[in-house]
């Protein structure tokens, strides 16, 4: 499974349209519908029922959505969290004392994070 299923098919129960949700999610329609056909097919479970005016959750689908929200929530913190710690440990350069002297300050002129 793919967490990027997870966020489509939370704006998809949000907004009650494909359209509206890809919008939302700058996605495609048809990427956006794969989405939840993949997501629906991993859990052998049909997830909306489509109608000509939009889309509602199944049964299946509100329980599921119950369900995954926190989830996403929870992982959205971690991530934050995770980004928060890389940022504030602070990295230590172990090296000879004439490489630390001559070779490194020029090079370390200013420290960079890659994100």
């Amino acid at each position: 499974m793919n967490i990027e299923w997870f966020h489509s098919f939370v704006e998809v129960a949000k907004q009650q349209s494909l359209s509206k949700a890809a919008k939302a999610l700058n996605l495609s329609q048809p990427a956006l519908s794969k989405h939840i056909r993949n997501l629906e097919h991993e859990l052998d479970i049909v997830l909306f029922h489509r109608t000509s005016t939009g889309i509602e959750l199944t049964e299946a689908g509100e329980r599921f959505y119950n369900r995954i929200v926190p989830v996403l929530t929870e992982l959205t913190a971690i991530r934050q969290e995770l980004r928060q710690f890389r940022r504030t440990v602070p990295i230590a350069i172990g090296c000879l004392p004439i490489l630390a002297t001559y070779y490194l300050p020029p090079r370390i002129k200013e420290p960079r994070l890659l994100d």
